[in-house]
């Protein structure tokens, strides 16, 4: 059973497909499209890995990522900011500033999508594990 993955997307497209390709690569994924009880869920599943989509729908994704930062507990947990091409001029050490980690820009390719995860879990100490 691989590492899990909770996945933030506010396109339903982007979701699906995300979902569809970490799967294929042996991750458990918590897909939702809606950053909705984020917190209840991260508590209950303890996913190794979050990938948030940075303009989600109903909250920033910056100010969620930052929001989780402020837990204790949830702080080993590396955050992956998806980022639309042409949002791309955001100054990055501001991202890392609200605790995200690395970011793919959009569109990306499959195998940098499980790069940055595998680069972010080596990172935690948490290893590869698919």
């Amino acid at each position: 059973m691989g590492n899990s993955v909770l996945l933030l997307d506010s396109n339903k497209e982007s979701l699906t497909s995300i979902s569809e390709i970490l799967e294929l690569s042996g991750y458990n994924v918590i897909a939702l499209e809606k950053n909705q009880d984020v917190l209840n869920i991260i508590n209950t599943v303890r996913p190794e890995v979050i990938l948030i989509d940075l303009k989600i729908r109903d909250n920033d994704g910056l100010q969620l990522a930052y929001e989780l930062k402020q837990y204790p507990e949830l702080n080993t947990i590396p955050i992956i900011g998806i980022i639309d091409y042409y949002l791309s001029r955001v100054p990055f050490k501001l991202i890392n500033f609200f605790g995200i980690t690395h970011y793919l820009l959009r569109p990306f390719n499959p195998l940098d999508l499980i790069g940055k995860i595998e680069s972010a879990l080596n990172n935690s100490g948490k290893g590869v594990g698919v």
